[in-house]
């Protein structure tokens, strides 16, 4: 209870000093946040896929498919790309959800550049 209420004012102070409500810091908090967590989920799917020549969730199903890699070695990892993949998506929807661009709408397919912010 006494942090809410630290936390409150703390918001509040921070808001005032920046001459912007507290509602638009939290917007501006949230965004940032959800942001940063995409970047993450990108970063680490991109390196996952790298592992195996591939961009993209699509390219390890590809090599699964063709034979090119063993399904049993690569299995844990498509797994994963398939989880931080959804993951990505869901975090992109939250952000247009409130309003904001994405991340030039990234998605896994597009291989290893990461997008910058607009």
């Amino acid at each position: 209870m006494l942090e809410d209420v630290r936390n409150g004012l703390v918001s509040l102070e921070a808001a005032e000093m920046l001459g912007i409500t507290v509602q638009e810091l939290e917007r501006q908090g949230l965004k940032a946040f959800l942001e940063k967590e995409l970047r993450a989920v990108q970063v680490e799917l991109l390196a996952i896929c790298q592992k195996y020549g591939a961009s993209s969730w699509e390219g390890m199903h590809e090599l699964i498919i063709e034979d090119t890699v063993e399904e049993g070695k690569i299995l844990d990892d498509f797994q994963r790309v398939d989880h931080l993949t959804a993951k990505a998506r869901h975090i992109q929807d939250l952000l247009g959800r409130v309003g904001w661009q994405t991340l030039e709408s990234w998605s896994p397919s597009q291989g290893a550049s990461l997008p910058t912010s607009s």
